[in-house]
């Protein structure tokens, strides 16, 4: 089966995409964060929220850390919980260039769409899968 298209959610210079995807005989949704670095947009983070091995990348244009999501019944929920409800701290990390005030302010309504578009994803793949 092939991954969905990507959808992709704006804020200012930030940009969340979302799709379903197939990796190495896992499957599930990957959330990505691209935003600037130096006035250049640059991966800054990727959320692997897969059925088997759930876990996200930090800095994936760069140092590529990767860490466990230790929540595999609502992977996504642990991940915003833990790492995308702070904008600001998550661009921090990832070595971008910091969100503008009206950046900041959109991210809490950007979340409610980002989180109903995972979920919508998610849905639609499991019922074809």
């Amino acid at each position: 089966m092939n991954d969905t298209p990507e959808e992709r959610i704006a804020n200012g210079r930030f940009n969340w995409l979302a799709r379903y995807r197939h990796i190495r005989g896992d499957q599930g949704v990957s959330v990505r964060l691209v935003g600037p670095v130096n006035g250049q947009p640059q991966e800054l983070a990727r959320f692997d929220c897969l059925r088997a091995d759930p876990h996200y990348h930090i800095a994936f244009f760069d140092r590529n850390e990767i860490f466990p999501v230790t929540d595999k019944d609502d992977s996504f929920g642990f991940v915003r919980r833990n790492v995308i409800d702070n904008l600001e701290k998550l661009v921090c990390l990832c070595g971008g260039d910091v969100p503008t005030e009206q950046e900041l302010f959109n991210h809490h309504q950007i979340l409610r769409t980002l989180g109903a578009r995972v979920r919508h994803i998610y849905e639609f793949n499991q019922s074809i899968c």
